[in-house]
């Protein structure tokens, strides 16, 4: 049993269980995949109780010249989770963590996929989700707002879709541009085949759009939105990103902040403040405004008596 032990104390193995452990809990998060990668490039092969702080801080700064703060913070809980776990269940006696000096998390962040990036996201994802992306990527929902939409909510003729209860308290009514009503439109036309409409028409009103439910496409975005940002070589990009890319895109098509406020559901203006840098030529437009008046003198020049 003592030899048992000695194996198991090596990082590849402790990383495993905790993956296992966490796949059966259903609380695989979408970028695993990129952190149990990272940490087996630096620590795999070795005991873990030879890992010592000095290691995890030549780890954190290796990957601050490649990643975001953010990220950097994400590998680095990843590893205390994995650390942590195997002290507690008493195949490691130290944590080498402790007191490293984590970078600041900019909260401001914006990440965004750019044209390639979404072309082969949408590629890599399995079909379903793949509508919900295109659905996300083209009105700025939130992944709770998108998941807890009922067929009751999306109103094809109108192409308006009806958001009951916002992260803010309030619901709001979103238009559909093209790209949003296709994809709703094609989900609809798959629940119809499927016998949902024409077997109660009331009862499919209150069904999931991205059904069977919301925890079903919960476990489904953890199986499978990571795996297919690491298929199409994505890197530091979370679901909630797709929101961002909403918002930077209308910002970068001239679209103003008070408008992309109000379609994202923010509170504040404040929350909106973080698209600004992308509006130079909408702010250059509103400059431009004020060219129409007749400008009083800068100064009078003095006469001579």
């Amino acid at each position: 049993m003592a030899a048992c032990r000695l194996d198991a104390s090596l990082f590849d193995d402790l990383l495993a269980d905790y993956r296992e452990a966490k796949e059966r809990e259903g609380k695989e998060v979408q970028r695993g995949e990129y952190g149990y990668h990272r940490l087996l490039e630096a620590f795999g092969g070795r005991r873990a109780d030879a890992i010592v702080a000095r290691d995890v801080e030549v780890f954190r700064d290796r990957l601050m010249q490649a990643l975001a703060p953010a990220s950097v913070v994400r590998h680095l809980t990843l590893l205390r989770a994995i650390l942590n776990r195997a002290i507690r269940d008493g195949r490691l006696t130290t944590l080498p963590t402790r007191g490293i000096k984590w970078p600041k998390e900019n909260n401001r962040r914006v990440r965004c996929l750019s044209d390639s990036e979404e072309a082969r996201l949408i590629r890599k994802l399995p079909a379903r989700l793949r509508l919900l992306v295109v659905v996300d990527l083209n009105t700025g929902m939130r992944r709770g707002e998108l998941l807890a939409l009922r067929w009751k909510d999306i109103d094809l003729v109108n192409r308006i879709i009806t958001i009951r209860e916002a992260k803010s308290g309030e619901g709001r009514r979103l238009p559909m541009n093209v790209q949003a009503y296709e994809a709703l439109s094609a989900l609809r036309r798959a629940a119809i085949r499927a016998g949902g409409a024409a077997a109660n028409v009331v009862a499919f009103r209150e069904t999931p759009v991205f059904g069977p439910s919301a925890e079903a496409m919960v476990m489904a975005l953890k199986r499978h939105f990571g795996r297919a940002l690491q298929a199409a070589k994505i890197e530091d990009f979370r679901f909630h990103d797709l929101r961002h890319t909403a918002a930077s895109r209308l910002a970068m098509g001239g679209i103003d902040l008070y408008t992309i406020g109000e379609l994202l559901g923010h509170k504040t203006l404040t929350m909106t403040a973080r698209y600004a840098h992308l509006l130079p030529e909408h702010l250059k437009r509103a400059v431009a405004a004020l060219d129409g008046r007749k400008a009083a003198p800068a100064h009078r020049e003095s006469r001579t008596p």
